[in-house]
């Protein structure tokens, strides 16, 4: 009897996605012809930052690994794995940028690969039994060989412990910058930062907001798991790994001077500008200009200052979730920074008006309600704008 063909997805999903992303699915193909462009070519590496750059870029973007990795979760309405996806592809993007800025970083990045293999082994070891390795056929001259080679470069990743005690440790990464102040130091990148990785950091790391989000609040105030699909979350995920495949090939034009990439890339950035609306700010100029980074903030504001227009809605509630790390409520201040005065909601716990930018009653912060634009560039970090409870 011939087994039944498995079906790993959820098809009535599909037509869902199709319908709400069909001019992305129009123009997919541009992206893959702009791909192709940057990365299936012959060149030479002549440095290491310069095979850093590309195969990060590859991982990203070659045969859309990471992106049709969110494509696919997406999808199929799987917006928190989505954004779980693209935590991982933020990084990679934003290191690739700060290489390419900082070149003579790349040797560290390629040496600290020893210190991650020396921590395998050592952790492998602790917890199977010191002959672990050698019994499954790995030769001991082979793990000596890693072990000489981490020596080698032990001393570029030691950090001092405490200045005191005159003690230090291994360092945990290959740079002493976290992921914040790395994207900063990676140019027009870091402005992604709230979408591609404070908000999906959330989901992908064990906290209390990953499983609060998924909590949906029935009459009498019983609480219920939600495990229907997250339609929002993956419109963001969706949107924000887009703008990073502009970057992957903006990095890779300009790092190689791919001058056969400028039209395809000036193509791609329109198709974005398309897909998910358009705005006033972001001018033919700007895009002959072809300038990715200028674009995201343009885009960022325009959406902003379109919104306003529109004026805020005051449904009670919506749009507010339970959100304690101070990047949010940065990005709170950010998104209604201006003090306009009708952005205004209704606490949800203590029903009762509150200005943005202001404490309400019950000790609660309080956001703006925006009106459904979910794809929009600034939908992403808007919801960055949570309330928090007391």
């Amino acid at each position: 009897m011939k087994p039944p063909n498995p079906i790993f997805g959820i098809p009535e999903r599909w037509e869902h996605f199709a319908n709400s992303h069909a001019l992305f699915l129009e123009r997919r193909p541009r992206l893959e012809e702009a791909a192709k462009l940057a990365f299936t070519r012959e060149d030479a590496i002549s440095a290491p930052v310069d095979a850093v750059v590309f195969f990060i870029g590859r991982l990203c973007a070659e045969d859309f690994e990471d992106f049709m990795e969110i494509l696919l979760l997406c999808g199929n309405g799987y917006g928190v794995g989505a954004l779980k996806i693209l935590r991982g592809m933020y990084e990679r993007v934003v290191t690739a940028w700060y290489l390419h800025r900082h070149p003579e970083k790349a040797e560290a990045f390629l040496n600290f690969y020893w210190v991650e293999r020396h921590r395998l082994v050592n952790a492998i070891k602790a917890v199977f039994g010191g002959d672990f390795l050698t019994n499954h056929g790995v030769p001991q001259a082979e793990i000596d060989k890693h072990e000489a080679k981490f020596h080698e470069v032990r001393e570029q990743f030691i950090e001092p412990l405490c200045k005191k005690c005159n003690t230090n440790r291994l360092s945990g990464s290959w740079t002493r910058l976290d992921m914040v102040a790395l994207a900063k130091k990676a140019g027009d990148v870091g402005q992604l930062i709230i979408q591609g990785y404070h908000l999906p950091t959330r989901q992908a790391h064990s906290t209390v907001v990953a499983v609060l989000e998924r909590l949906q609040e029935l009459e009498g105030g019983v609480d219920t798991f939600n495990g229907g699909p997250q339609y929002d979350k993956a419109d963001e995920a969706l949107l924000t790994a887009h703008m990073l495949m502009l970057y992957v090939f903006e990095l890779q034009k300009e790092h190689f001077n791919l001058n056969a990439l400028e039209e395809p890339l000036q193509k791609c950035v329109q198709d974005f500008q398309d897909i998910w609306g358009s705005a006033p700010p972001i001018t033919t100029q700007l895009l002959i200009r072809g300038s990715v980074g200028t674009m995201a903030r343009a885009i960022n504001w325009a959406r902003y200052d379109r919104l306003k227009a529109q004026g805020h809605s005051e449904r009670s509630g919506a749009g507010q979730a339970w959100a304690g790390a101070a990047a949010e409520r940065r990005a709170h201040h950010w998104l209604v920074g201006r003090r306009d005065p009708s952005a205004r909601t209704r606490c949800r716990r203590s029903r009762s008006p509150c200005p943005a930018l202001s404490v309400g009653a019950a000790g609660t912060i309080c956001a703006p309600t925006w009106p459904n634009t979910s794809r929009s560039a600034v939908s992403i970090v808007r919801r960055s704008a949570m309330a928090r409870c007391a």
